[in-house]
C-alpha cells in the first residue's frame, strides 16, 4: 500500500535520524543514474539538506551499454541537476571489455567500475558519505541472490545500511513507494529499457520470480526479507564476536593477505564468514560457494598451486598456508628497453647503459647481446645459464633454490636478448653474458626497488 507523500518523507527522514546515516556538515555524494529511485533520494537530500545539516552533490556514471539511452539518461542528469543547481560529477567506461578482460559478468562489471568511480570523486573532493538509492525490493533480490550463490550468513542480510562511507537512506521504501511518489509530484525521471529483459540475474528474480512469490505466497514479501534481513544483521554481529577470536589466522601486508587455512579445521565455518569479510574489505571482491570450494580444494594441494577468482584476485598455496593477492594482468609481451634511459614497471626501476653509473647492479658483456634487450614476467617454461653454473636451469627451480614463496615468484622479471634471457631481474645473470678477459664492451644494469 502507497504512504502519503508526506507520510514518505516523515518515513525517510525517521529512517535516517534511526540508522544515525549522518553526521552535521556531513559532505555527501549521491549516486544519480536518473532512475527513479536516485531521483527521489536526490531531490529528497537536495530539498531537506538544510533541515539534516549536510551539503548535497550528484555524481552520474554512463555506463555505455544502451547506446541512445545512454546518452539521454547523462542528458537528463545534467539539465536536473542544473535545474537545481547540484554540482555534479560525470565519467564514463567500456563496461563490456572490462567484463571480457576480467571474465566477469557485464552486471558485476558495471557495479565494480560504478563504485571505483564513486569512491574515486569522494576521495578527489572530500566527500565523506556517499548515498546510493537501494530500495526495499532491491533488499528482496539481494538476498534471493544470496541465498542462491551460498555466499554465506552476511549474504543473508541483504544490502548493508551502511558500508564504510556508503549508506542507503531510503532502503526503507518500496519501489511502487517510490514512483508513487513521484508520479503525484510530476517529478521527472527516465526508464532503463534492459528491466524489461531477462538478460540479468536481477531482471530474472524481478520480473518471473517476484511476481510468483507475491501472487502465491505472500504479497508482502519484500517487508517480510525486510525484516528477516535485520534479524540476519543482529546474527551476523553476534557471529563477529566470535570470529574476530580467529583474526589470528590472518595476516596483511602489501596487499597479501595470509591465511593459515585448514580445511578439516573444526572453526573452518567461522574461517570462512571471516575470510568472507576480508576479501570484500581489502579486495572488494564477493566469495561465493564456488569460490569456496576452490579454496578447499587449494588447501589440499601441493605448494605453489593457483587458484583464480574475479578482478584478478588470485590465491596461492604455500608451505604453511594461503596467500590471497590481486594482481595486474601478466605480461608475456617483450617490453623494449632503450639503453640510457631508466624504465618503471611495478614498484622497481632498471636503467641499462654503456657508460659505467654508480651503485650499478650488475655488468654483462654488450658483444654477447643479441639483438635489442627486453624485460617481461618469465613465465612457466623458461629456461637460462645461472652464472657459474654448469647448464641450463628452470628459472621456477632456480627460485625455488633462494626460497622464493609461492606469490613472490610471480612478481619476477626478467631481461632478455632476442634468443635468450639475460638477467633474472634482481637475483642472478646469465652465464652467457658474463664479463671475461676479452670483454671489449660492457654493459651497466642498475635495478633498484622504488
Amino acid at each position: 500500500m502507497s504512504l502519503h507523500l508526506k507520510t514518505i518523507e516523515q518515513t525517510v527522514t525517521t529512517f535516517i535520524k534511526q540508522k544515525f546515516f549522518f553526521d552535521k556538515n556531513d559532505k555527501v555524494l549521491v549516486a544519480f543514474s536518473g532512475g527513479s529511485d536516485s531521483v527521489f533520494l536526490l531531490e529528497y537530500l537536495n530539498n531537506f539538506k538544510e533541515k539534516l545539516e549536510i551539503q548535497v552533490s550528484a555524481a552520474h556514471f554512463n555506463h555505455k551499454l544502451r547506446a541512445d539511452e545512454s546518452e539521454r539518461d547523462e542528458l537528463f542528469v545534467r539539465d536536473f541537476c542544473n535545474s537545481r543547481g547540484i554540482e555534479l560529477f560525470v565519467d564514463f567506461a567500456n563496461v563490456k571489455d572490462y567484463a571480457k578482460k576480467n571474465k566477469i559478468s557485464v552486471e558485476e562489471a558495471a557495479r565494480y567500475l560504478r563504485y571505483k568511480f564513486l569512491e574515486k570523486i569522494a576521495v578527489q573532493h572530500n566527500f565523506n558519505k556517499i548515498c546510493t538509492a537501494h530500495n526495499k525490493n532491491d533488499n528482496s533480490e539481494t538476498i534471493l541472490l544470496n541465498l542462491a550463490k551460498g555466499t554465506g550468513i552476511s549474504g543473508w542480510g541483504g544490502i548493508p545500511l551502511k558500508r564504510e562511507n556508503i549508506i542507503r537512506p531510503i532502503l526503507i521504501l518500496e519501489k511502487s513507494e517510490i514512483e508513487n511518489y513521484l508520479n503525484k509530484k510530476k517529478i521527472p525521471f527516465v526508464f532503463d529499457s534492459t528491466n524489461a529483459i531477462n538478460d540479468y540475474q536481477r531482471n530474472i528474480l524481478r520480473n518471473e520470480i517476484f511476481p510468483i512469490l507475491k501472487s502465491k505466497i505472500n504479497p508482502n514479501i519484500d517487508e517480510a526479507l525486510f525484516r528477516s534481513s535485520e534479524i540476519f544483521r543482529q546474527f551476523s554481529s553476534i557471529i563477529d564476536k566470535e570470529i574476530n577470536k580467529l583474526e589470528s589466522f590472518f595476516q596483511f601486508s602489501d596487499n597479501k593477505l595470509f591465511i593459515n587455512y585448514d580445511s578439516k579445521s573444526e572453526f573452518i565455518f567461522l574461517l570462512n564468514e571471516l575470510l568472507h569479510k576480508k576479501i570484500a574489505d581489502f579486495y572488494k571482491v564477493k566469495l561465493e560457494f564456488s569460490d569456496f570450494q576452490k579454496i578447499k580444494s587449494l588447501s589440499n594441494s601441493q605448494k605453489g598451486k593457483i587458484a583464480k577468482f574475479k578482478h584478478n584476485l588470485v590465491a596461492i598455496r604455500e608451505s604453511n598456508g594461503i596467500v590471497f593477492t590481486q594482481i595486474a594482468e601478466l605480461k608475456e609481451k617483450n617490453i623494449a628497453i632503450e639503453l640510457g634511459k631508466e624504465f618503471q614497471f611495478e614498484n622497481q626501476s632498471i636503467l641499462i647503459t654503456e657508460n659505467e653509473i654508480p651503485n650499478f647492479s650488475e655488468i654483462i658483456d654488450f658483444d654477447k647481446i643479441e639483438g635489442r634487450l627486453f624485460i617481461r614476467k618469465w613465465k612457466i617454461g623458461d629456461k637460462f645459464k645461472p652464472i657459474n653454473f654448469k647448464g641450463t636451469k628452470k628459472i621456477s627451480d632456480f627460485l625455488t633454490d633462494l626460497k622464493i614463496n609461492a606469490s613472490n615468484k610471480r612478481n619476477i622479471w626478467i631481461l632478455s636478448d632476442s634468443k635468450k634471457i639475460v638477467y633474472v631481474i634482481g637475483f642472478r645473470i646469465s652465464d652467457e653474458v658474463k664479463i671475461t678477459e676479452n670483454t671489449k664492451q660492457k654493459l651497466y644494469i642498475k635495478w633498484q626497488k622504488n
